[in-house]
């Protein structure tokens, strides 16, 4: 069962993505547009965008495959088991910002397989905006009714796909209370 975590950016996604993987004793994936940042002296172009998304769609199959892993390892000692993963961002979420960062540079089969691979997920957990900003020079949209624009953006997204969400605000405390109950309430009990 694939769950991500979405939204825009400076919205505690990484932090809480890990700290559900943590609480789960499951496997995650990071968003790799942020080691191709640094792997480029943060100068990303368009003819980037190829390597971004086979990237991306890297660490999420590693990942997978290590949920796939201790499924079958739970399963060989009766524990009940599944297939969770968690995700920092998905292939959805990489087109979003294709599309608002280089208009017109998306790539088809980048955005036939995040569509795909949204109708894929059994859960999106969009992050809201009622976090403080924090400033990192891989940041776009630090003022508000930008931040706001982008952010109800990728709610549409989730929104026009008709895919199941849930929206996670306050404290990262509270997000990671909220989530773990979608995820409770979707998982049988071991």
């Amino acid at each position: 069962m694939r769950i991500v975590v979405f939204g825009t950016e400076c919205t505690g996604k990484t932090t809480l993505a890990r700290a559900l993987a943590h609480r789960l004793g499951c496997p995650w994936s990071a968003e790799y547009v942020r080691t191709f940042w640094h792997q480029v002296g943060g100068d990303i172009r368009a003819e980037h965008l190829f390597r971004i998304a086979a990237g991306q769609l890297e660490v999420m199959a590693q990942a997978q495959a290590q949920a796939q892993a201790q499924a079958q390892a739970q399963a060989q000692t009766s524990v009940h088991s599944r297939r969770l993963v968690i995700h920092d961002t998905d292939l959805l979420s990489h087109q979003l910002w294709v599309d608002l960062l280089f208009p017109g540079a998306g790539l088809d089969w980048v955005r036939e397989a995040a569509e795909r691979q949204a109708r894929g997920c059994a859960h999106y957990l969009l992050c809201d905006i009622d976090v403080a900003w924090q400033a990192d020079a891989q940041r776009s949209f630090p003022d508000g009714p930008r931040r706001r624009r982008v952010h109800e953006y990728f709610s549409q997204a989730l929104e026009q796909r008709g895919l199941a969400y849930t929206r996670l605000s306050g404290p990262l405390d509270a997000r990671l209370d909220q989530a773990l109950e979608v995820i409770a309430s979707m998982t049988p009990a071991s």
